[in-house]
Protein backbone atom coordinates (compact mmCIF):
# COMPACT_ATOMS: atom_id res chain seq x y z
CA UNK A 1 0.00 0.00 0.00
CA UNK A 2 3.26 2.00 1.05
CA UNK A 3 4.88 1.57 -2.02
CA UNK A 4 1.36 2.05 -4.52
CA UNK A 5 1.34 4.93 -2.48
CA UNK A 6 4.81 6.71 -3.27
CA UNK A 7 4.72 5.28 -6.54
CA UNK A 8 1.27 7.12 -7.57
CA UNK A 9 2.89 10.37 -5.62
CA UNK A 10 5.93 10.15 -8.24
CA UNK A 11 4.15 9.49 -11.49
CA UNK A 12 1.69 12.64 -10.30
CA UNK A 13 4.40 14.90 -9.58
CA UNK A 14 6.70 13.23 -12.32
CA UNK A 15 7.77 16.10 -15.17
CA UNK A 16 8.14 18.74 -12.23
CA UNK A 17 10.77 20.38 -14.69
CA UNK A 18 8.75 20.50 -17.79
CA UNK A 19 6.24 22.16 -15.45
CA UNK A 20 8.51 25.34 -15.50
CA UNK A 21 7.53 25.79 -18.81
CA UNK A 22 3.94 25.14 -19.22
CA UNK A 23 1.85 28.67 -19.50
CA UNK A 24 0.16 27.84 -15.45
CA UNK A 25 3.72 28.58 -14.21
CA UNK A 26 4.55 31.27 -16.42
CA UNK A 27 1.20 32.97 -15.64
CA UNK A 28 2.51 32.89 -12.39
CA UNK A 29 5.94 33.70 -12.53
CA UNK A 30 5.00 36.90 -13.99
CA UNK A 31 2.44 37.93 -11.23
CA UNK A 32 5.17 36.77 -8.44
CA UNK A 33 7.55 38.54 -10.22
CA UNK A 34 5.29 42.05 -10.71
CA UNK A 35 4.23 41.54 -7.17
CA UNK A 36 7.72 41.58 -6.10
CA UNK A 37 8.45 44.37 -7.77
CA UNK A 38 6.06 46.60 -6.94
CA UNK A 39 6.92 45.38 -3.07
CA UNK A 40 10.51 46.30 -3.66
CA UNK A 41 9.57 49.47 -4.91
CA UNK A 42 7.22 50.33 -2.43
CA UNK A 43 9.92 49.64 -0.02
CA UNK A 44 11.86 52.21 -1.52
CA UNK A 45 9.20 54.94 -0.86
CA UNK A 46 9.18 54.09 2.76
CA UNK A 47 12.75 54.05 3.36
CA UNK A 48 12.78 57.28 1.48
CA UNK A 49 10.51 59.32 3.59
CA UNK A 50 11.85 58.03 6.42
CA UNK A 51 14.94 59.46 5.25
CA UNK A 52 13.68 62.62 5.21
CA UNK A 53 10.69 63.07 7.64
CA UNK A 54 10.48 62.61 11.68
CA UNK A 55 9.14 59.32 13.06
CA UNK A 56 5.94 62.01 13.93
CA UNK A 57 5.25 62.67 10.77
CA UNK A 58 6.01 59.14 9.47
CA UNK A 59 3.18 57.75 12.01
CA UNK A 60 0.90 59.90 10.93
CA UNK A 61 1.27 58.79 7.41
CA UNK A 62 0.97 55.71 8.35
CA UNK A 63 -2.39 55.93 10.45
CA UNK A 64 -3.91 57.73 7.21
CA UNK A 65 -2.59 54.96 5.06
CA UNK A 66 -4.46 52.65 7.21
CA UNK A 67 -7.50 54.43 7.25
CA UNK A 68 -7.67 54.52 3.36
CA UNK A 69 -7.27 50.88 3.65
CA UNK A 70 -10.57 50.30 5.73
CA UNK A 71 -12.28 52.95 3.16
CA UNK A 72 -10.76 51.07 0.59
CA UNK A 73 -12.01 47.44 1.85
CA UNK A 74 -15.52 48.91 2.20
CA UNK A 75 -16.04 51.01 -1.10
CA UNK A 76 -14.67 47.21 -2.53
CA UNK A 77 -17.96 46.04 -0.98
CA UNK A 78 -16.19 42.60 -2.68
CA UNK A 79 -17.44 43.30 -6.12
CA UNK A 80 -13.93 42.81 -7.45
CA UNK A 81 -13.59 39.26 -6.11
CA UNK A 82 -17.70 38.23 -7.15
CA UNK A 83 -16.97 40.11 -10.79
CA UNK A 84 -14.14 38.02 -11.41
CA UNK A 85 -15.80 34.65 -10.17
CA UNK A 86 -18.77 35.55 -12.34
CA UNK A 87 -16.63 36.65 -15.63
CA UNK A 88 -14.62 33.74 -15.76
CA UNK A 89 -17.87 31.69 -15.93
CA UNK A 90 -18.62 29.68 -19.50
CA UNK A 91 -20.39 32.31 -21.76
CA UNK A 92 -20.02 35.72 -19.12
CA UNK A 93 -17.95 38.17 -20.99
CA UNK A 94 -15.72 39.97 -18.62
CA UNK A 95 -16.60 42.92 -20.20
CA UNK A 96 -20.24 43.18 -20.07
CA UNK A 97 -20.29 43.50 -16.30
CA UNK A 98 -17.92 46.47 -16.83
CA UNK A 99 -20.91 49.25 -16.93
CA UNK A 100 -22.72 47.61 -13.65
CA UNK A 101 -19.44 47.04 -12.10
CA UNK A 102 -18.06 50.85 -12.11
CA UNK A 103 -21.46 52.58 -11.80
CA UNK A 104 -22.31 50.56 -8.64
CA UNK A 105 -18.72 50.44 -7.77
CA UNK A 106 -18.46 54.29 -8.00
CA UNK A 107 -21.91 55.17 -6.31
CA UNK A 108 -20.15 52.88 -3.20
CA UNK A 109 -17.11 54.87 -3.10
CA UNK A 110 -18.66 58.09 -3.18
CA UNK A 111 -20.67 57.58 -0.19
CA UNK A 112 -17.87 55.80 1.56
CA UNK A 113 -15.51 59.30 0.70
CA UNK A 114 -18.53 60.85 2.18
CA UNK A 115 -18.40 58.73 5.54
CA UNK A 116 -14.88 58.81 5.85
CA UNK A 117 -14.13 62.63 5.38
CA UNK A 118 -17.20 62.67 8.30
CA UNK A 119 -15.52 60.28 10.68
CA UNK A 120 -11.85 62.46 9.83
CA UNK A 121 -13.59 65.80 10.65
CA UNK A 122 -15.15 64.59 13.77
CA UNK A 123 -11.64 62.67 14.92
CA UNK A 124 -8.94 63.86 13.22
CA UNK A 125 -9.68 67.76 12.32
CA UNK A 126 -6.41 68.74 11.71
CA UNK A 127 -5.93 66.22 8.98
CA UNK A 128 -9.18 66.55 7.03
CA UNK A 129 -7.38 68.15 3.64
CA UNK A 130 -4.88 65.30 3.50
CA UNK A 131 -7.52 62.79 4.18
CA UNK A 132 -9.82 64.24 1.64
CA UNK A 133 -7.06 64.35 -0.86
CA UNK A 134 -5.99 60.42 -0.16
CA UNK A 135 -9.27 59.26 -0.34
CA UNK A 136 -9.68 60.44 -4.20
CA UNK A 137 -7.41 57.14 -4.70
CA UNK A 138 -11.09 54.93 -4.00
CA UNK A 139 -12.25 56.19 -7.24
CA UNK A 140 -8.95 55.65 -8.97
CA UNK A 141 -8.64 52.11 -7.27
CA UNK A 142 -12.75 51.54 -8.62
CA UNK A 143 -11.45 51.87 -12.30
CA UNK A 144 -8.43 50.08 -12.20
CA UNK A 145 -9.26 47.38 -14.15
CA UNK A 146 -6.12 44.90 -13.42
CA UNK A 147 -8.76 42.20 -13.13
CA UNK A 148 -9.88 42.47 -16.15
CA UNK A 149 -6.77 41.42 -17.41
CA UNK A 150 -6.32 39.00 -15.10
CA UNK A 151 -9.63 37.53 -16.30
CA UNK A 152 -8.42 37.62 -19.91
CA UNK A 153 -5.54 35.72 -18.95
CA UNK A 154 -3.50 38.72 -19.91
CA UNK A 155 -1.00 38.24 -17.19
CA UNK A 156 1.79 40.41 -18.44
CA UNK A 157 -0.64 43.24 -18.34
CA UNK A 158 -1.80 42.54 -15.44
CA UNK A 159 2.06 42.27 -13.70
CA UNK A 160 2.99 45.90 -15.67
CA UNK A 161 -0.02 47.15 -14.12
CA UNK A 162 0.73 45.75 -10.31
CA UNK A 163 4.29 48.19 -10.46
CA UNK A 164 2.94 51.21 -12.04
CA UNK A 165 1.52 52.72 -9.00
CA UNK A 166 4.52 52.16 -6.74
CA UNK A 167 6.86 53.07 -9.65
CA UNK A 168 5.00 56.35 -10.28
CA UNK A 169 4.21 57.20 -6.32
CA UNK A 170 8.56 56.76 -6.32
CA UNK A 171 9.52 58.82 -9.11
CA UNK A 172 7.16 62.14 -7.56
CA UNK A 173 8.52 61.20 -4.29
CA UNK A 174 11.94 61.73 -6.10
CA UNK A 175 11.57 64.56 -7.90
CA UNK A 176 9.78 67.03 -5.18
CA UNK A 177 12.02 65.88 -2.50
CA UNK A 178 11.61 69.12 -0.53
CA UNK A 179 8.92 70.55 1.38
CA UNK A 180 6.94 67.66 1.29
CA UNK A 181 3.67 67.56 3.58
CA UNK A 182 1.01 65.22 4.40
CA UNK A 183 -1.19 67.24 2.27
CA UNK A 184 1.23 66.88 -0.60
CA UNK A 185 2.16 63.03 -0.15
CA UNK A 186 -1.48 62.53 -0.32
CA UNK A 187 -1.56 64.26 -3.13
CA UNK A 188 0.87 62.72 -4.92
CA UNK A 189 -0.40 59.03 -3.53
CA UNK A 190 -4.13 60.02 -5.43
CA UNK A 191 -2.37 60.91 -8.25
CA UNK A 192 -0.27 57.90 -8.73
CA UNK A 193 -3.45 55.45 -8.47
CA UNK A 194 -5.36 57.77 -11.34
CA UNK A 195 -2.37 57.29 -13.54
CA UNK A 196 -2.14 53.50 -12.89
CA UNK A 197 -6.31 53.51 -13.53
CA UNK A 198 -5.87 55.20 -16.77
CA UNK A 199 -3.08 53.11 -17.79
CA UNK A 200 -5.08 50.03 -17.38
CA UNK A 201 -7.48 51.49 -19.63
CA UNK A 202 -5.33 51.99 -22.17
CA UNK A 203 -3.52 48.72 -22.17
CA UNK A 204 -6.78 46.75 -22.23
CA UNK A 205 -8.79 49.18 -24.92
CA UNK A 206 -11.10 49.80 -22.44
CA UNK A 207 -12.59 52.98 -23.90
CA UNK A 208 -13.32 51.68 -26.89
CA UNK A 209 -14.93 48.52 -25.60
CA UNK A 210 -17.59 51.46 -23.67
CA UNK A 211 -17.47 53.62 -26.78
CA UNK A 212 -18.76 50.66 -29.13
CA UNK A 213 -20.93 49.07 -26.32
CA UNK A 214 -20.00 45.52 -26.66
CA UNK A 215 -21.13 44.17 -23.26
CA UNK A 216 -20.89 40.28 -23.47
CA UNK A 217 -20.23 39.37 -26.64
CA UNK A 218 -19.31 41.09 -30.19
CA UNK A 219 -23.49 40.16 -31.22
CA UNK A 220 -25.19 41.25 -28.11
CA UNK A 221 -25.83 44.86 -27.77
CA UNK A 222 -27.46 44.64 -23.85
CA UNK A 223 -28.70 47.72 -22.34
CA UNK A 224 -27.35 47.45 -18.64
CA UNK A 225 -28.22 49.69 -15.52
CA UNK A 226 -28.42 49.45 -12.20
CA UNK A 227 -30.67 46.72 -10.81
CA UNK A 228 -30.89 44.48 -13.91
CA UNK A 229 -29.43 41.70 -15.28
CA UNK A 230 -28.07 40.68 -18.96
CA UNK A 231 -31.06 39.28 -20.01
CA UNK A 232 -29.29 38.24 -23.37
CA UNK A 233 -26.23 36.85 -22.02
CA UNK A 234 -25.75 32.90 -21.59
CA UNK A 235 -26.45 31.76 -19.26
CA UNK A 236 -27.97 34.31 -16.84
CA UNK A 237 -25.43 36.64 -15.48
CA UNK A 238 -25.95 37.95 -12.06
CA UNK A 239 -27.64 41.26 -11.64
CA UNK A 240 -26.21 44.04 -9.59
CA UNK A 241 -28.45 43.44 -6.46
CA UNK A 242 -27.16 39.89 -6.81
CA UNK A 243 -23.36 40.93 -7.04
CA UNK A 244 -23.87 43.44 -3.71
CA UNK A 245 -25.44 40.76 -1.90
CA UNK A 246 -22.66 37.81 -2.72
CA UNK A 247 -19.71 40.96 -1.90
CA UNK A 248 -20.89 41.58 1.56
CA UNK A 249 -19.46 38.25 3.37
CA UNK A 250 -16.07 38.66 1.50
CA UNK A 251 -16.50 42.47 2.01
CA UNK A 252 -16.49 41.49 5.72
CA UNK A 253 -13.23 38.83 5.41
CA UNK A 254 -11.21 41.69 3.81
CA UNK A 255 -12.01 44.01 6.57
CA UNK A 256 -10.59 41.47 9.18
CA UNK A 257 -7.86 40.70 7.17
CA UNK A 258 -6.77 44.61 6.86
CA UNK A 259 -7.62 44.72 10.36
CA UNK A 260 -5.31 41.91 10.81
CA UNK A 261 -2.48 43.83 8.99
CA UNK A 262 -2.51 46.97 10.91
CA UNK A 263 -5.16 47.44 13.34
CA UNK A 264 -2.31 47.45 15.74
CA UNK A 265 -0.70 50.18 14.52
CA UNK A 266 -3.19 52.38 14.53
CA UNK A 267 -3.90 51.64 18.29
CA UNK A 268 -0.27 51.98 18.62
CA UNK A 269 -0.64 55.45 17.10
CA UNK A 270 -3.22 56.21 19.39
CA UNK A 271 -1.92 54.73 23.11
CA UNK A 272 1.87 55.59 22.27
CA UNK A 273 1.41 58.38 19.97
CA UNK A 274 2.61 59.10 16.50
CA UNK A 275 6.52 58.66 16.58
CA UNK A 276 5.67 55.34 17.98
CA UNK A 277 3.81 54.54 15.11
CA UNK A 278 5.95 55.64 12.62
CA UNK A 279 8.65 53.13 14.88
CA UNK A 280 6.13 50.66 14.33
CA UNK A 281 5.11 51.10 11.03
CA UNK A 282 8.50 50.85 9.17
CA UNK A 283 9.14 47.41 11.15
CA UNK A 284 6.19 46.36 10.14
CA UNK A 285 7.19 47.30 6.30
CA UNK A 286 10.07 45.52 6.59
CA UNK A 287 8.96 42.79 7.60
CA UNK A 288 5.79 42.58 5.05
CA UNK A 289 8.33 43.25 2.70
CA UNK A 290 10.01 39.99 3.60
CA UNK A 291 7.13 37.61 2.54
CA UNK A 292 7.29 38.28 -1.05
CA UNK A 293 9.40 35.23 -1.59
CA UNK A 294 7.07 33.23 0.71
CA UNK A 295 3.77 34.45 -1.30
CA UNK A 296 5.49 33.51 -5.03
CA UNK A 297 6.16 29.87 -3.21
CA UNK A 298 2.58 30.03 -2.01
CA UNK A 299 1.00 30.68 -5.43
CA UNK A 300 2.94 28.20 -7.40
CA UNK A 301 1.96 25.73 -4.06
CA UNK A 302 -2.23 26.79 -4.92
CA UNK A 303 -1.38 25.69 -8.72
CA UNK A 304 0.07 22.58 -7.40
CA UNK A 305 -2.52 21.25 -4.45
CA UNK A 306 -5.39 22.71 -7.41
CA UNK A 307 -4.01 19.97 -9.94
CA UNK A 308 -4.82 17.50 -7.53
CA UNK A 309 -8.10 18.45 -5.68
CA UNK A 310 -9.74 15.09 -7.21
CA UNK A 311 -6.68 12.92 -5.02
CA UNK A 312 -6.98 13.37 -1.49
CA UNK A 313 -3.58 11.18 -0.47
CA UNK A 314 -1.92 12.83 -2.69
CA UNK A 315 -3.18 16.55 -1.92
CA UNK A 316 -2.62 15.91 1.67
CA UNK A 317 1.16 14.55 0.55
CA UNK A 318 1.52 17.43 -1.15
CA UNK A 319 0.68 20.10 1.51
CA UNK A 320 3.11 18.55 3.84
CA UNK A 321 5.68 18.85 1.30
CA UNK A 322 5.25 22.16 0.88
CA UNK A 323 4.55 23.24 4.50
CA UNK A 324 7.88 21.47 5.57
CA UNK A 325 9.53 23.34 2.55
CA UNK A 326 8.32 26.73 3.98
CA UNK A 327 8.56 26.27 7.67
CA UNK A 328 12.53 25.66 6.58
CA UNK A 329 12.09 28.84 3.67
CA UNK A 330 10.85 31.15 6.77
CA UNK A 331 12.81 29.78 9.42
CA UNK A 332 16.38 30.37 7.47
CA UNK A 333 14.88 34.45 6.91
CA UNK A 334 14.25 34.51 10.18
CA UNK A 335 17.46 33.74 11.54
CA UNK A 336 18.78 35.81 8.93
CA UNK A 337 16.77 39.08 10.21
CA UNK A 338 17.36 38.71 13.60
CA UNK A 339 21.07 38.66 13.39
CA UNK A 340 20.52 41.44 10.69
CA UNK A 341 17.81 44.19 12.15
CA UNK A 342 19.60 46.30 13.74
CA UNK A 343 21.96 47.04 10.78
CA UNK A 344 19.35 46.89 8.13
CA UNK A 345 17.56 49.08 9.75
CA UNK A 346 20.72 52.06 10.51
CA UNK A 347 21.24 51.57 6.85
CA UNK A 348 17.84 52.03 5.70
CA UNK A 349 16.32 54.67 8.34
CA UNK A 350 19.40 55.86 10.47
CA UNK A 351 19.54 56.28 13.98
CA UNK A 352 15.94 57.86 14.70
CA UNK A 353 14.60 54.23 14.06
CA UNK A 354 16.97 52.63 15.94
CA UNK A 355 13.87 51.33 18.06
CA UNK A 356 12.41 49.42 14.77
CA UNK A 357 14.94 47.07 15.12
CA UNK A 358 13.66 45.59 18.07
CA UNK A 359 10.14 45.66 17.00
CA UNK A 360 10.60 43.57 13.85
CA UNK A 361 12.76 40.82 15.59
CA UNK A 362 9.94 40.95 17.90
CA UNK A 363 7.15 40.28 14.50
CA UNK A 364 9.35 37.56 13.44
CA UNK A 365 7.13 34.71 14.80
CA UNK A 366 4.66 36.52 13.09
CA UNK A 367 6.38 36.29 9.91
CA UNK A 368 7.05 32.65 10.39
CA UNK A 369 3.64 32.05 11.38
CA UNK A 370 2.35 34.21 8.39
CA UNK A 371 4.13 31.54 5.56
CA UNK A 372 2.07 28.51 7.39
CA UNK A 373 -1.35 30.46 7.24
CA UNK A 374 -0.80 31.69 3.59
CA UNK A 375 -0.82 27.70 2.55
CA UNK A 376 -3.47 26.04 4.75
CA UNK A 377 -5.50 29.37 3.54
CA UNK A 378 -4.78 28.16 0.16
CA UNK A 379 -5.53 24.39 0.71
CA UNK A 380 -8.93 25.11 2.46
CA UNK A 381 -10.07 27.16 -0.07
CA UNK A 382 -9.12 24.75 -2.75
CA UNK A 383 -11.44 22.42 -1.18
CA UNK A 384 -14.35 24.59 -1.06
CA UNK A 385 -14.17 26.08 2.55
CA UNK A 386 -14.68 29.71 2.20
CA UNK A 387 -17.01 29.46 5.23
CA UNK A 388 -14.83 27.91 7.52
CA UNK A 389 -12.14 30.40 6.34
CA UNK A 390 -14.57 33.28 7.11
CA UNK A 391 -15.28 31.42 10.90
CA UNK A 392 -11.60 31.05 11.25
CA UNK A 393 -10.87 35.05 10.58
CA UNK A 394 -13.99 36.19 12.66
CA UNK A 395 -12.01 34.15 15.56
CA UNK A 396 -8.87 35.41 14.90
CA UNK A 397 -10.12 39.07 14.91
CA UNK A 398 -11.42 38.51 18.74
CA UNK A 399 -7.94 37.03 19.85
CA UNK A 400 -6.55 40.31 18.36
CA UNK A 401 -9.18 42.26 19.89
CA UNK A 402 -8.88 40.96 23.32
CA UNK A 403 -4.94 40.80 22.63
CA UNK A 404 -5.15 44.35 21.69
CA UNK A 405 -6.88 45.50 25.12
CA UNK A 406 -4.55 43.84 26.95
CA UNK A 407 -1.36 45.19 25.31
CA UNK A 408 -2.72 48.66 26.08
CA UNK A 409 -2.20 48.58 29.51
CA UNK A 410 1.52 47.78 29.23
CA UNK A 411 1.70 50.78 26.73
CA UNK A 412 4.95 49.31 25.01
CA UNK A 413 5.29 49.12 21.32
CA UNK A 414 7.11 45.69 21.70
CA UNK A 415 4.27 44.20 23.16
CA UNK A 416 2.19 45.01 20.65
CA UNK A 417 4.91 43.52 18.15
CA UNK A 418 4.49 40.23 20.42
CA UNK A 419 0.66 40.51 20.02
CA UNK A 420 1.53 39.70 16.07
CA UNK A 421 2.92 36.25 16.90
CA UNK A 422 0.02 35.50 18.91
CA UNK A 423 -2.79 36.02 16.75
CA UNK A 424 -1.22 34.25 13.80
CA UNK A 425 -0.39 31.35 16.12
CA UNK A 426 -4.11 31.39 16.99
CA UNK A 427 -5.16 31.34 13.27
CA UNK A 428 -3.10 28.57 12.26
CA UNK A 429 -4.01 26.57 15.03
CA UNK A 430 -7.71 27.52 14.21
CA UNK A 431 -7.09 26.57 10.62
CA UNK A 432 -5.35 23.08 11.12
CA UNK A 433 -8.09 22.00 13.52
CA UNK A 434 -10.08 21.77 9.85
CA UNK A 435 -7.17 19.47 8.10
CA UNK A 436 -7.49 15.62 8.76
CA UNK A 437 -6.32 14.27 11.61
CA UNK A 438 -3.32 12.20 10.61
CA UNK A 439 -2.32 15.44 8.47
CA UNK A 440 -1.99 18.44 11.53
CA UNK A 441 -0.03 15.63 13.34
CA UNK A 442 2.37 15.39 10.18
CA UNK A 443 2.31 19.00 10.32
CA UNK A 444 2.96 19.45 13.48
CA UNK A 445 6.11 17.09 14.18
CA UNK A 446 7.14 18.89 10.92
CA UNK A 447 7.40 22.65 12.18
CA UNK A 448 9.12 21.42 15.22
CA UNK A 449 12.53 21.46 14.81
CA UNK A 450 12.86 24.44 12.19
CA UNK A 451 10.35 26.59 14.58
CA UNK A 452 12.39 26.16 17.91
CA UNK A 453 15.13 27.27 15.72
CA UNK A 454 13.79 30.16 14.90
CA UNK A 455 12.33 30.59 18.53
CA UNK A 456 15.64 30.30 19.23
CA UNK A 457 17.14 33.10 17.35
CA UNK A 458 14.15 35.40 17.86
CA UNK A 459 14.72 34.87 21.73
CA UNK A 460 18.81 35.06 21.20
CA UNK A 461 18.39 38.62 19.37
CA UNK A 462 15.80 39.68 21.90
CA UNK A 463 17.99 39.04 24.77
CA UNK A 464 21.33 40.94 23.30
CA UNK A 465 19.41 44.08 21.98
CA UNK A 466 17.91 44.45 25.57
CA UNK A 467 21.55 44.22 26.71
CA UNK A 468 22.95 47.02 25.32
Amino acid sequence: MIARFILERRQALAGGWRWLATERFQRLAWLAGGRALAALIGFGSVVFLASILSPAAVGAWSIMLAIQGYALQVSDHGLRTVVMAESSKPGHGARGYLPAYLATRLTITACVYAVTCLFTWIVYPDWLGAIALLLVSLFAVALFLDWLALVEDRYQIASILLVVRPAIFLIALLVLQTGLTLDLLAGLFAGAWIIAAATSWLLLNVPTTLALRRWVQPHHQTRLRIGSTLDQAPPGPMSVNAMVRAGRPIMLAQLIGQAMVNLDLVVVGVVLGLAAAGQYFLAAAMATAGLVVANAAGQIANARLGRLIREPKLFDAELIEESTYLAWLATGFVVLLAHLANPLVAVFFGDAYAHAATLLIAMLPWFWLAHQSALLQAALAVRQMQQVLLLVALQAAMVLLVGLMISSIWQAALVFAGLRGVVEGARVWLLTRHLPGAVRQRLLINWLLPGVLAAIAVAGSLMLYSAF
